[in-house]
């Protein structure tokens, strides 16, 4: 009776905290969406989108549970991209799986509480590692649309569950022979993501056709680690997700695991793919981006990440510092502190974090001010159209386009190299590609290593600048090319607004004729009544009066 009640207030306590989730507003939705499209032509490890760990966050506290999944869902919800997780090669079952430890023998229900290696873990005997993958399926399958799509990045660490006699509370005997679910290969394991998985096999078919294609040779292209774009992996590789293999730990044993080279043709390792992870207590902040802006060199630089942890976790300062310095943050301390208040709940850290998680708009951005002061005496039909985008300290936002102000000139055969006159300024309407010197061209940063460059150079008296983006033809949509430039989701936006603006008016449509349907059923008219009552007692009382007996001759 006691375990029925504890699972019934865990369960509880799953959905409580599952209901402070945040749900991301329209702005957020805008931003992330827009910050994607800028970067389609940028090779993929080249680009940075905030993370978590799986572990830390969610299964070490709430469970390896199936509840616990629920918190995967909402990590992709909100936006989440880069997730990094632990993978455990259990040396008594010959299976990979996510509990940290084995499962006993002997077990009479599904959910178990387990020790191992000195900590306690509470596990779901039923969930395997495609329970958890599934929910990437899920997803990729909801969100398979030009309007939606994004890459997810899935960091695995490897690990042992290792038969020790100092890890040990119960015997050897007892472990071995449970069954649970598993694959015994890492290919095999991932092998449920079919044909959404970009694997090394994809980037080097792709490589050996740039490599034959002078045409396609760029910038980006002379990096010693050839990577394709972002458009080319969603949209013509059609691939959603990728597996990067980040730490080994396994231990080299008798019953330990081999990696083969069919785990290297559907998994990155460090060979194929060079990524690196810095902690944020390992060195300063300003020693760490002070590096990376003086040594920062894309043809050498490839996947980069920090990952906090409880001794130094990330702060709403820190980790826009770390973007705008050219990192992915990963959060992985179990506790943050948001305006002097420490906070724990997950809801409530993504909440706080994610409008600073972007490297490219600034928080809370883009937003249409209602009352905002305007440098410029030029406005069109008395109204101030605030649909083109500037560069500001804290980093893209929504302005007049009527105003004056200097504006960006990128080197358009290396991105990383600017130009700006900070005595040239006129409105965004007025800026002409001529404007720029020879080899330049009014553009925008479209990576957090461009945002790096152009800030680098920038000196604070010159800002804010125009930047090559703004809505001018659909709303909410930001486009580069000026003015007249294309949304490509023009139909799915206009679709989405008409939606939002009818939807109240069918609401209240249906209640109407609910309470119309309700009248005409239930209704009692107090006239007709009146009449029915009425004849009723006038015949009654006739018939009283002239009570005959037998049949009248």
């Amino acid at each position: 009776m006691i375990k029925v009640i504890v699972t019934w207030l865990w369960f509880i306590h799953i959905i409580l905290c599952l209901e402070n989730w945040p749900t991301l507003s329209d702005t957020l939705q805008v931003a992330i969406r827009s910050q994607r499209d800028v970067s389609m032509t940028v090779p993929i490890d080249q680009i940075s989108n905030a993370g978590g760990s799986l572990n830390s966050m969610i299964f070490d506290q709430y469970g390896y549970t199936m509840d616990s999944m629920s918190y995967v869902d909402n990590f992709l919800t909100v936006g989440v991209q880069t997730f990094m997780v632990d993978l455990y090669w259990n040396e008594f079952t010959q299976v990979w799986q996510l509990c940290p430890a084995p499962i006993p023998n002997n077990v009479t229900s599904n959910i178990v509480d387990i020790n191992w290696n000195n900590r306690s873990y509470k596990c779901d005997t039923n969930i395997s590692t495609q329970t958890f993958l599934n929910r990437f399926n899920n997803f990729i399958l909801e969100t398979n649309t030009n309007f939606e799509v994004s890459l997810i990045t899935v960091l695995l660490n490897l690990k042992s569950i290792h038969y020790t006699k100092s890890n040990m509370t119960i015997g050897y005997d007892s472990l071995f022979n449970h069954t649970i679910p598993g694959n015994s290969t890492l290919n095999a394991t991932f092998s449920g993501l079919g044909t959404s998985l970009f694997t090394p096999e994809v980037l080097q078919t792709y490589r050996n056709t740039v490599a034959v294609d002078t045409t396609n040779m760029g910038f980006y292209n002379s990096s010693s680690a050839l990577m394709p774009s972002l458009n080319m992996v969603l949209y013509t590789e059609l691939r959603r997700i990728m597996l990067n293999v980040v730490s080994n730990e396994l231990i080299s044993s008798t019953r330990g695991y081999t990696i083969t080279e069919n785990d290297k043709m559907g998994l990155f390792f460090n060979d194929t793919l060079p990524t690196s992870i810095k902690a944020t207590n390992s060195e300063s902040m300003t020693h760490l981006c002070q590096n990376l802006v003086e040594n920062f060199d894309t043809e050498r630089t490839n996947f980069r990440f920090i990952i906090d942890n409880d001794f130094d976790p990330f702060t709403l300062s820190t980790v826009r510092q770390y973007i705008r310095c050219g990192l992915t943050p990963i959060f992985n301390a179990t506790a943050y502190k948001v305006n002097s208040t420490r906070i724990r709940d997950l809801g409530q850290i993504f909440n706080a974090f994610i409008p600073y998680s972007l490297w490219s708009w600034a928080p809370f951005q883009p937003v249409t001010p209602n009352n905002q002061f305007t440098n410029s005496s030029s406005m069109s039909n008395g109204t101030i159209p605030y649909r083109c985008v500037l560069l500001n300290t804290n980093g893209w936002e929504v302005a007049n386009c009527y105003d004056s102000y200097p504006f960006a000139c990128q080197n358009s055969s290396s991105p990383h190299d600017w130009y700006i006159d900070p005595n040239k300024q006129k409105s965004y309407f007025d800026i002409d590609h001529d404007d720029c010197p020879e080899d330049f061209k009014f553009s925008l940063p479209r990576s957090n290593g461009e945002m790096l460059s152009l800030m680098n150079m920038t000196d604070t008296e010159v800002l804010p600048i125009w930047i090559d983006l703004n809505d001018l033809t659909v709303d909410n949509c930001f486009v580069s090319g000026g003015p007249y430039a294309e949304c490509p989701y023009s139909k799915t936006i206009t679709a989405n607004t008409f939606v939002k603006s009818i939807a109240p008016s069918v609401v209240v449509g249906v209640v109407i004729l609910i309470l119309i349907f309700f009248e005409k059923v239930f209704r009692s008219n107090p006239i007709q009544t009146n009449r029915k009552r009425y004849w009723k007692r006038t015949l009654q009382d006739y018939y009283e009066k002239n009570d005959y007996e037998g049949v009248p001759s």
